[in-house]
């Protein structure tokens, strides 16, 4: 009989103890919805072809290397100081988003991470209302600043693809005939 009513008391404090503590659905809702925008922001990035911009980069470092290894006349030389130094930058700004997405993709892993750890610690009951608010707030501001730049680096590197094209077509246009010298020679 005592290890009856034993069982019965420890199965009664532990009802009491779940119905007294907090429902959290709506904290893994808030959870949920910080790794939704963490998805978001991957697919995001995801949708630059990284294959495209890594051949762009080799096309533009090729052309770049002509043009320093062979003497341009006058009116090329007028040429290149607009269209070569465009053609640098945008080398450039294509290679440091190459660097910064891994960066990124490294800081969506840890994000991840984050929610992942906040989530577990929100089921096993570790946290109280105002610790997770806290925790909670530092998650949604990482969250935001992430999505806030990699944002800004898609919009940026989108928008130089179609000028590519175009700088590409401007370039090729004045060393073509030069390499074509060369090959004849």
């Amino acid at each position: 009989m005592k290890i009856f009513s034993g069982i019965f008391i420890l199965i009664a404090a532990m009802s009491m103890f779940m119905a007294c503590a907090p429902k959290a659905s709506e904290e893994l809702d808030a959870i949920d919805s910080l790794r939704s925008l963490v998805r978001e922001s991957e697919e995001l990035l995801n949708t630059v072809d990284v294959d495209q911009l890594k051949s762009m980069k080799e096309i533009m470092e090729e052309d770049l290397a002509f043009m320093k290894t062979h003497e341009l006349d006058s009116a090329d030389q007028q040429f290149w100081a607009k269209t070569a130094s465009d053609y640098y930058r945008f080398n450039k700004n294509v290679g440091k988003f190459l660097d910064k997405r891994e960066k990124l993709l490294d800081e969506i892993e840890y994000s991840y991470s984050q929610l992942g750890n906040l989530k577990k610690d929100l089921n096993a009951r570790v946290l109280d209302k105002r610790t997770f608010a806290e925790y909670y707030a530092l998650e949604a501001e990482a969250v935001q600043k992430l999505q806030s730049i990699i944002a800004m680096n898609v919009r940026g590197v989108m928008a130089f693809i179609p000028r590519f094209d175009e700088l590409k077509a401007e370039v090729h246009a004045h060393i073509n005939p030069l390499r074509d010298t060369l090959v004849t020679e």
